[in-house]
This record gives structure tokens, sequence and C-alpha cells, in this order.
């Protein structure tokens, strides 16, 4: 059977476009980037990747950065990349502490959002669902803060619900860090990462940053918590995380214009924030509330 010009450059033109399809497809990124760092947690990590594996979300990929962890971390990963094509690891050589470890994960991530989980944390399965449909239906935002909840560092699963308001943040770090979910082209295009000479409170201060380059922040709306977070014991309010978490504050109120002398007057401030965020905090939020009061 002799083929034909005609015939050769249809079959050429067809295979050409099954290898750009097949390339593409490759090629293809994915939504969201859920950023796991992890040292030496071998025996809490797989409730971790699994709740992300599990999500009734799937447009995902797991960015897992092992900070040398000396543990069963490294096989255990290795299982975990065999099970599915969404992990991607990375390994440091030597511990360089969580700030590294996520700046690794942000270098890598290749999808229009990040989402922050620990490795002693795990999600609920709608967490990826509701939290990229909302912020699909809120695209003038760039940081959706979930509702978590919350057990006790012994690892004894009592549960208890936290709460996230914007009057709180300026108390300390208040926003938490686990489930946020936040846009990557923002903290690209900013060349937002987080202190990696920071011990504690390192994720204040990245949220910080995002609200210096104008981040806008948005709650986001769900019946239940769809996040869970372990409580410990070494909080960042303990020791010299004071100095880390006061310096962190006093940038987040530079951010607003409040003087240095105005910093403890809380009624001041949040009137500040209501001009410039109203979405976040309404009048009658202080002028009402108990201990948000203000005459």
């Amino acid at each position: 059977m002799r083929l034909t010009t005609k015939k050769i450059l249809f079959i050429g033109v067809s295979i050409l476009s099954i290898g750009i399809g097949c390339l593409f497809q490759y090629d293809k990124h994915p939504l969201v980037s859920v950023i796991i760092p992890t040292y030496n947690r071998a025996y809490l990590l797989p409730r971790a990747i699994d709740s992300i594996l599990n999500q009734s979300f799937q447009d995902f990929e797991i960015i897992i950065v092992n900070d040398g962890s000396q543990d069963k971390t490294v096989a255990l990963l290795k299982k975990y990349q065999k099970q599915s094509e969404k992990i991607k690891v990375y390994h440091h050589d030597k511990n360089k502490g969580v700030s590294a470890a996520r700046n690794t994960a942000l270098k890598h991530a290749r999808g229009k959002y990040a989402v922050l989980l620990d490795s002693d944390d795990f999600a609920l399965p709608d967490m990826l669902k509701t939290e990229v449909e909302f912020m699909l239906n809120h695209p003038t935002f760039d940081l959706g803060i979930p509702k978590k909840t919350a057990f006790n560092f012994n690892n004894i699963e009592e549960f208890f619900e936290w709460h996230y308001d914007i009057h709180e943040f300026l108390e300390g770090n208040r926003l938490g860090n686990i489930g946020n979910i936040f846009k990557l082209d923002f903290i690209k295009k900013h060349n937002i990462l987080y202190k990696e000479d920071q011990i504690c409170a390192e994720d204040y201060y990245f949220w910080i940053q995002m609200i210096q380059k104008g981040a806008k922040i948005i709650k986001i709306e769900s019946k239940e918590p769809i996040v869970a977070f372990r409580v410990h014991s070494d909080n960042n309010y303990q020791g010299n995380c004071y100095a880390t978490t006061n310096y962190a504050k006093s940038e987040l109120l530079k951010t607003f214009n409040i003087p240095q002398k105005m910093y403890n007057d809380k009624c001041f401030i949040y009137r500040k924030i209501i001009k410039k965020y109203p979405h976040l905090m309404k009048p009658e939020d202080i002028e009402k509330g108990s201990h948000f009061y203000c005459k």
C-alpha cells in the first residue's frame, strides 16, 4: 500500500498532536501545592500525607521537604513516592529549620495556590475543596484563613475550635499557619520568603510581609473546621520568642502608619485597621463587643 503525500502529512500531524497533547498533560500545573516540611516525624507524617491524598478535591501536588531527618523519614517517603505521582520530595542534607524547609518548598511549588500543613497536623476531607472554591469565588483576596480545630500536644485528640480575628492578630501570632491558603504568584512577585534566622513566629512575619505588600486577607467560610493542628507546649510566646513576635508586631503596626507611642492603644489601632481593611472588621465590632469595647 502506497502512502500519498496527503496521507503522510495527515499521519505526521496526528503524531505531532498526540505528542504535544502528552507533553501538555505531563507539564500541566496543579491548582494547589500543599507544602509539608518535616523533621524526625516519621511516626506522624503518614497521617498528614494521607489526609491530603484522600481529599475530595484532587487537583494538587504535595511538596514534602525532609529537613535532615535522622529517623525513618527517608524510607517512608520513598514508599509514598511509589504510591502517588502527586508527591514531590526534596531533602536537606542537614537540619536547617522549618523556615528554610518551607522556602525550599515554595521554590518548587507550581500551583496557583499554596496550602500549608505541618507533619504533625492533618486536613479534614473537604479542606482543599472548601478553600479552592472559596478563593476562586473571591478572586481579589490573596490570603485565606480557614476555620480550624486544635488538639493538645500530647497527641490526645481532645479537639477545640481555633478562632481567628484580625484584631487578635495585632496581639500576636493569631492567624496561625496550618491550612492557610495563599496565591503563589503574589509572594513570588514580591519576593516574600520566610526569615530563615527566625526560630519561632516565622509565619507571623511571613503574613506581615504579605500585608505590607498590599495582600488582602479573608476568612474562609465553613460550618465546621476543615483542618486540625497540634498545639505544642513550647508555643511561640515563651522564652526568646517574645522578642521575635514583638519585632514582627511592630513591623505590622508600621504598615498601618501607627506611631510607636500608640502601640498599646487598641481602640486607636482597631479604628485604623477598619479604614484600611473594612471587610475584616466592622465598626460595631469594637463599639459593642466585650473585650474589644471602645468608648
